[in-house]
């Protein structure tokens, strides 16, 4: 085999008359006809790769200057830095052989050579520049290295069948040898060099492009997971972009908002596609490579069989050997293209997801509490959010099937000419079943959805009332009543199931209707034409085309029933977007910061029965009281002067059809008091505190309100299924004296002492495990760790 690639024979030496056509094969005469021309190698495979990255490589230069270093040098610096002056020096060094008298050219050989001499410096500098300011490989230069590396194996052959030309191709094939170290130094990951505020980056933002096509960002992980049990403190950070960050506004909802079409029905889907263009984008290229390699298959396959078939003299052994590489590449492209389209579809699902989740968690926060007690913002983000994702991940496959089906009906059409009708009008067929099917496919999802909704409602409402429903004897009933609603989740949900059994038979018709169908047409017209029957070779494409015929359509139809399931469930969350916020029109201009504490006139003496001393300058907490609990820091407490509340003539109700429930109010609340509001059964009092709270969606007059943030306890309490020490703090820093104090003034500390893990005791759905006013106290007792203004309903 060495003997073939490296020493030439006269009897299959070329001229360089015939290396200076394009070819792109050359003759029988020359090398058994089996090569290209070095004409076509320099125009088509040096050439336009090289100059494709120097012109990438140019500006990205140009951006590198201006940021700031990440990586704190490493030999490996130093060795790419030599490896590339090497580069260029055995580069410049072939621009001399070519131009000497001696060396055999073509028309492109020494504008190839001084290319690549030039590119070798650029790309130099830019390893430099890729190297100290960035914490990933240097794609450029990895995707420069790799390819030329490869496309270059076919004019390293070449120049060793060129007479004369000897140490052209020695130095030809040393720059090879060296690409390839510069490849195996670039690709190796740079995060031990990172500097300390980069250190802890995401893995798979420190791998190169052929790590991200290999996965090997993953294998850490896969590794400790081989070790240990994984648990989410041990799984590794994720890129800003993937997750949801749930504080301020996302860049897609301020796109959305500022749409002047923010009311039309699909104003949230054109955002999405507006905001995640570029993501969306760099999918299309590996899903195109996807197809290239997929349909390169009955080619490969046709050639195979033809070769198999002849006798050596026609189809020489290097022929076979050439067949072997062939299948290699193909199927290896294959797999990575396929895992990397899949990767980067993957990818804007979890940013249009996380986008999502973070719009409808901020439009609930400024929703009425009234509006939020239905199940419609768990529906969306549990079942919506579900199918959002495993739709979307049809992103590409929806226009790469589109643009598969007609190639692979064009090449059937070719092995098997009318024959070849069959599939066509099973396709036809098949595709106009996908357009029935997603225009079905919204509106039954959206049906099934509601009754789920629905019935996570009631059920929801029912868990958090266990004491009561089974004081009231209702546990049969509401057990009756849930297990109906299942039932009827269920019956409306057989309409879209049936869909997909549809899709499931339409998929799969194709591949068991066309080959019987095709085959048999072809020998019916082969036997009345009295023409040669299908041959080995004409079969076995013919297969392969009708596998990749059918494997499109299945993936057309699923795709087309995904992505409007996908679209419906968008809508979804655009209607529940465009619902009406709570109106606010409380606005006063925020008082003086000070770190004062609360008058003396006011809670001195209720601070004291507390176990609080105030000495006019501040407090502290009496030594003493018993511990139930270890943690520590509570935040300061922060005060600004003047009223709280100041109303003018406020009126709030509920219906616009019924009169207002309290009318014509004027007072003011002033900071550090305690306001009591008393009044009969029906009276207004909860009204009252909802309307200081801006719920009430009828209003009238005016109302001030400074606080920075108002805790609420309602008649109702909420409790979240945790520890009591988590309901108490929520997110709040505490002190340990303090937290022991409020929990004696509170009268929980016996309440505590009785449970069986103390304050670390779980109360269950909506605080199960305690009575009423058990719930009331460890709510109070939350809202005396918050530096808030508090109202109890």
């Amino acid at each position: 085999m060495s003997s073939f690639w490296l020493h030439p024979r006269a009897a299959t030496a070329c001229p360089i008359a015939v290396e200076d056509t394009f070819g792109p094969v050359v003759n029988h005469e020359c090398k058994d006809g089996f090569d290209f021309t070095l004409y076509f190698e320099e125009t088509v495979l040096t050439l336009p790769v090289t100059l494709f990255f120097l012109f990438w490589a140019l500006p990205r230069i140009y951006h590198l200057r201006q940021q700031t270093i990440k990586v704190q040098g490493g030999y490996r610096y130093f060795v790419k830095l030599g490896g590339y002056a090497l580069l260029a020096v055995l580069q410049l060094t072939l621009v001399g052989l070519w131009a000497a008298p001696s060396g055999k050219t073509t028309r492109a050989t020494i504008a190839t050579a001084v290319v690549s001499w030039l590119a070798s410096i650029v790309f130099g500098v830019l390893s430099h520049y890729e190297h100290i300011c960035t914490i990933r490989p240097a794609t450029i230069n990895c995707g420069y290295l790799f390819l030329s590396s490869i496309l270059s194996l076919a004019e390293t052959r070449t120049l060793y069948f060129l007479e004369k030309n000897r140490e052209i191709a020695v130095v030809y094939t040393v720059t090879q040898c060296i690409k390839v170290v510069l490849l195996i130094t670039e690709t190796m990951s740079k995060r031990s060099l990172l500097r300390r505020n980069y250190r802890d980056s995401p893995p798979e933002s420190t791998v190169g492009i052929l790590g991200e096509c290999l996965y090997c960002w993953l294998n850490p992980l896969l590794m400790l997971g081989n070790r240990v049990d994984l648990t989410v403190e041990l799984l590794p950070p994720i890129e800003d972009s993937l997750r949801s960050t749930g504080q301020g506004e996302s860049g897609l909802h301020a796109l959305w908002r500022k749409d002047p079409n923010r009311n039309s029905p699909h104003s949230l889907l054109w955002a999405c596609c507006r905001y995640y263009l570029v993501p969306i984008l760099l999918g299309v290229v590996p899903r195109a490579l996807q197809v290239a390699f997929t349909f390169a298959q009955p080619f490969l396959v046709e050639a195979t069989t033809t070769w198999v078939a002849s006798n050596e003299l026609t189809h020489p052994k290097a022929q076979g050997y050439a067949l072997i590489g062939a299948f290699g590449i193909i199927y290896t492209g294959i797999a990575v293209s396929t895992a990397f389209a899949h990767h980067q579809a993957y990818r804007v699902v979890s940013m249009i997801r996380a986008s999502l989740v973070d719009m409808l968690y901020s439009h609930v926060m400024v929703m009425r509490d009234i509006d939020v007690e239905t199940s419609a913002p768990v529906t969306l983000m549990s079942a919506d959010m579900e199918r959002i994702s495993g739709g979307l991940h049809y992103i590409h496959d929806a226009w790469a099937c589109i643009v598969e089906i007609p190639i692979a009906l064009y090449l059937l059409w070719r092995q098997l000419g009318v024959a070849s009708i069959a599939p066509i009008i099973v396709v036809f067929i098949c595709m106009a079943m996908s357009l029935l099917i997603s225009g079905l496919a919204g509106p039954r999802q959206q049906v099934w959805l509601e009754a789920i909704e629905k019935r996570v409602d009631i059920t929801a409402k029912v868990l958090g009332s266990v004491k009561g429903v089974r004081t009231a004897g209702l546990t049969d009933k509401l057990f009756n009543l849930v297990q109906t609603m299942r039932i009827e989740e269920v019956v409306k949900s057989e309409k879209f199931r049936r869909l997909l059994i549809l899709v499931v038979g339409v998929a799969y018709s194709n591949v068991t209707l066309s080959p019987l169908a095709s085959f048999t047409i072809y020998a019916l017209i082969a036997r009345h034409k009295g023409d040669e029957t299908l041959t080995a070779a004409k079969a076995f494409t013919s297969l392969t085309l009708f596998t990749l015929l059918a494997t499109p359509i299945s993936n057309l139809v699923e795709a087309a029933t995904g992505v409007a399931t996908a679209i419906g469930s968008i809508k979804r969350v655009n209607e529940f977007l465009q619902s009406d916020p709570r109106r606010d029109d409380a606005h006063e201009p925020r008082g003086t910061r000070s770190n004062i504490s609360i008058p003396a006139s006011v809670l001195s003496s209720a601070l004291t029965e507390m176990g609080v001393v105030y000495d006019g300058k501040g407090m502290s907490v009496v030594e003493g009281v018993p511990s139930i609990s270890s943690r520590e820091k509570l935040p300061l407490y922060y005060e600004v002067t003047g009223p709280v509340f100041v109303a003018e003539g406020r009126s709030a109700g509920w219906e616009e059809s019924k009169p207002a429930v309290v009318q014509d109010l004027t007072f003011e609340i002033h900071r550090g008091t305690v306001t009591f509001v008393v009044g009969p059964v029906g009276s207004g009092k909860s009204t009252f505190v909802r309307t200081l709270l801006r719920e009430t969606p009828i209003f009238s007059g005016g109302l001030k309100a400074d606080p920075d943030s108002i805790a609420y306890c309602s008649q109702t309490p909420w409790l979240t299924n945790n520890t009591i020490q988590e309901n108490i703090l929520g997110e709040s820093l505490f002190d340990l004296r303090w937290y022991n104090t409020v929990i004696d003034a509170c009268a929980l500390y016996d309440d505590i002492r009785k449970q069986p893990d103390g304050d670390r005791t779980m109360l269950g759905t909506q605080g199960a495990i305690l009575s009423g006013g058990q719930k009331q106290r460890v709510v109070c007792f939350f809202l005396l760790t918050l530096t808030s203004s508090s109202f109890h309903g």
